[in-house]
C-alpha cells in the first residue's frame, strides 16, 4: 500500500505548544504473539510534522512522535478496531537497564498477577483517560484531603491521569500543599537541610543530599478500590552534581502522574471494561 496525504493538521497541546505537518494514510506492520508472522493495519490516519514549538522537546533525549491512545475516533487505539479489542499495556524500562519498553495491543495485552484495578473515567471534553484519586499518603499514614480535591471540574480542569509523556508529575495545590507538609516532617526527622531548587524548575520542596541518603519517603496514591505505591525515589529528581534532591512534582491545574514513578509497573488499560489494571513488574523482563 502506498502513503496517501489526505490533509494538513495544526495541533495545540495543553502546555502551550505546537506542531504542524501532514495528516497520512498509511499501512501499519507489528510484530505479532501468534507465531512468527506480523499483524498489517492499513489505512491508518497518522500526522506527520514538519514544524513543532522550539521548546516542545526540551530535554536531550529524541522523541519520534507521539501516539494517541485516547476514546477519540482519531487515536491509534481506536483506528486498531477489534484487533486491539479495547485493550492496550506498557510496562516503562528504567533508564539503567539495556531493555526495551513495549506497547502491547488486544489479547498480547496480558492479564498481569496481584493486581489491582481501578476504573477508568470518561468526560465530555477530554479524550484521555481519567483516574478517580481519593486521597495520598506518606509512609503508610493517609493525609485526609478534602474528597473534592480530585474532582473533575465542568471545564474539564482537575481529576487525575496518567502520562507516559512528561517524566515528572504534576497536583493541584491544596494536595500538594499538604504533602509538601507532610514530606517535610519526615526529611526534618532525617536531619536533611532544606535549600532553594537549584535548577529553577518551580520544584516546591528541595534538599541538600548527604551521602549515601537513601530514605526517601513512601507515597502512595489512593484510587477507588486501589492504591497505587511507586518506588520512594522515584517521586523526587536527584542531582548528583549539585548533591540536592528536589520533590519532582509541580503545581498544576489537574493531577498528572508522570513516566517515571510508573515504572517498573505492569499498566493495562481496558477501554471497553473502563478499568485500569496495574502492578509492580521487573520491566526489563518484559
Amino acid at each position: 500500500m502506498k502513503a496517501r496525504l489526505t490533509g494538513f493538521i495544526l495541533v495545540r497541546y495543553i502546555d502551550g505548544t505546537n506542531t504542524k505537518g501532514y495528516l497520512v494514510a498509511d499501512r501499519f506492520t507489528f510484530p505479532s504473539n501468534h507465531g512468527s508472522h506480523s499483524e498489517v493495519v492499513d489505512d491508518v490516519v497518522f500526522g506527520c510534522s514538519k514544524e513543532s514549538s522550539p521548546n516542545m522537546y526540551p530535554y536531550e533525549t529524541a522523541v519520534s512522535g507521539i501516539i494517541g491512545m485516547g476514546t477519540d475516533a482519531r487515536s491509534f487505539l481506536m483506528q486498531l478496531g477489534d484487533r486491539a479489542k479495547g485493550r492496550f499495556s506498557y510496562c516503562l524500562v528504567p533508564p539503567e537497564h539495556t531493555a526495551q519498553s513495549h506497547l502491547r495491543f488486544g489479547t498480547d495485552a496480558e492479564h498481569v498477577h496481584h493486581a489491582h484495578t481501578t476504573p477508568l473515567l470518561l468526560h465530555h471534553d477530554i479524550d484521555g483517560f481519567l483516574l478517580d484519586l481519593k486521597d495520598l499518603s506518606v509512609n503508610g499514614h493517609r493525609l485526609h484531603l478534602p474528597s473534592d480535591t480530585f474532582k473533575i471540574h465542568p471545564d474539564g480542569t482537575g481529576g487525575c491521569v496518567l502520562d507516559t509523556g512528561a517524566w515528572i508529575s504534576f497536583m493541584v495545590e491544596n494536595a500538594l500543599n499538604a504533602l509538601v507538609h507532610s514530606l517535610e516532617q519526615h526529611f526534618q526527622r532525617h536531619h536533611l537541610r532544606r535549600v532553594e531548587d537549584p535548577h529553577h524548575e518551580h520544584f516546591k520542596l528541595c534538599y541538600k543530599k548527604p551521602s549515601g541518603f537513601s530514605s526517601y519517603p513512601a507515597v502512595a496514591f489512593h484510587f477507588q478500590r486501589a492504591v497505587f505505591q511507586p518506588k520512594p525515589k522515584s517521586l523526587f529528581y536527584v542531582d548528583e552534581e549539585s548533591d540536592t534532591l528536589c520533590l519532582a512534582i509541580k503545581e498544576a491545574q489537574c493531577t498528572i502522574i508522570g513516566s517515571v514513578p510508573q515504572q517498573n509497573h505492569r499498566m493495562v488499560f481496558d477501554v471497553r471494561k473502563r478499568q485500569l489494571t496495574f502492578a509492580e513488574e521487573n520491566c526489563a523482563g518484559n
